[in-house]
């Protein structure tokens, strides 16, 4: 069965004999095992693996606290925050262009 959908600590602990294969990617059961438990098995194994990478991720975020010791060596950044450039106020048209262009008379 290939390992890439089985892990050996599924194997074990369902005291599954097993031989490694000459190619490492693949394991050697040494009984038939019939679908509905290779599904238990596949499920198990892929459990595992989830936890696995669950807690990696945990003890890295964990270390990642822990590196502060260095500060010297680490590059020091700062949020710049820029300002943003007005746009210059223009005048207003004279009031009599105004009314013209609504369609008023001029007085």
């Amino acid at each position: 069965m290939a390992r890439r959908h089985l892990s050996l600590e599924t194997l074990r602990v369902y005291n599954i004999d097993y031989v490694l294969d000459q190619d490492p990617e693949y394991v050697l059961i040494k009984r038939w095992v019939p679908e509905p438990e290779q599904d238990i098995l596949w499920r198990h194994t892929r459990v595992v693996r989830e936890q696995r990478t669950n807690s990696r991720l945990v003890l890295a975020i964990e270390d990642g606290k822990k590196k502060h010791h260095h500060h010297h060596l680490e590059p020091e950044f700062e949020w710049v925050r820029k300002k943003e450039r007005r746009k210059s106020r223009s005048r207003s048209p004279a009031p009599a262009i105004l009314t013209y262009l609504a369609g008023g008379r001029p007085a």
